[in-house]
């Protein structure tokens, strides 16, 4: 049971086994004018939630291939929520993330992606590409419309 005593905030933590472990640094604020900036296949950044994601080198490798490269400079969180039904490993995004939008750097967004209605919205959109025997990763539709 929680007693109220949190320690305070440090930039390493001991092991069990004496090794330090060092702390995930602050992530850069980053404004709407700087990510702008970057939006080339050699400096892509994009906004995922406000989380700013560096998509440079990622770009090569993303499973829909280089049509990734669309968001760059750009608040990507409705292209991101509708290509990616079946959701994208946080881990990824947090390997590429690099820094967070500056509070209020966009207006937030009239999807509520938490809502109920968008899950099962997600839901059936799955079992729909199932039933189609649709790839994971989207058809020919997805490149031509990129």
């Amino acid at each position: 049971m929680c007693n109220g005593n949190i320690p305070a905030p440090e930039s390493h933590i001991q092991t069990p086994i004496g090794t330090a472990i060092t702390a995930a640094p602050a992530l850069k604020t980053i404004s709407k004018t700087e990510l702008a900036s970057h939006n080339t296949p050699r400096s892509a950044w994009c906004s995922v939630h406000s989380q700013v994601l560096d998509i440079t080198a990622f770009s090569k490798t993303h499973p829909g291939g280089d049509t990734i490269l669309l968001a760059a400079g750009k608040d990507a969180t409705v292209l991101f929520e509708t290509y990616h039904p079946r959701g994208v490993p946080q881990s990824l995004v947090k390997k590429l993330q690099i820094g967070v939008m500056e509070k209020g750097a966009f207006q937030d967004s009239f999807y509520s992606w938490d809502s109920e209605f968008y899950k099962v919205l997600k839901k059936r959109v799955v079992n729909r590409l199932e039933e189609r025997g649709l790839s994971r990763r989207g058809s020919v539709e997805i490149w031509i419309k990129g």
